[in-house]
């Protein structure tokens, strides 16, 4: 049975050695093995995701997809720190007032 702050797969793994080791990747914008770490057990799935969401950026091409992901995981604009916004200039502005919107924390 896990503890509070404590991962068990059999053996036993301090909690604050997964934060040093997302930290770490993180540092080192190593994106896809968070997003792989976060695959592998349920108990690291807010953690990875806290990482992953810290920063974001927005471009024309990707508010359908945030749109959607946010929609279906609201949880996850807690965790974002950072917004880099990009808008050229035919860009639909009610797509991106309604995107604003779900970042009214920051």
């Amino acid at each position: 049975m896990a503890q509070k702050n404590q991962i068990t797969m059999g053996y036993k793994v301090p909690f604050d050695i997964i934060n040093a080791i997302l930290n770490d990747l993180s540092y080192n914008c190593d994106w896809e093995s968070i997003r792989s770490l976060s695959r592998t057990c349920k108990i690291l799935v807010e953690p990875c995701q806290k990482h992953l969401f810290n920063t974001i950026a927005i471009h024309q091409t990707t508010i359908t997809q945030l749109n959607s992901v946010l929609a279906n995981h609201p949880n996850l604009v807690s965790y974002i720190l950072h917004l880099h916004y990009y808008m050229d200039g035919e860009s639909d502005v009610c797509a991106h007032i309604l995107l604003l919107q779900k970042f009214s924390r920051l």
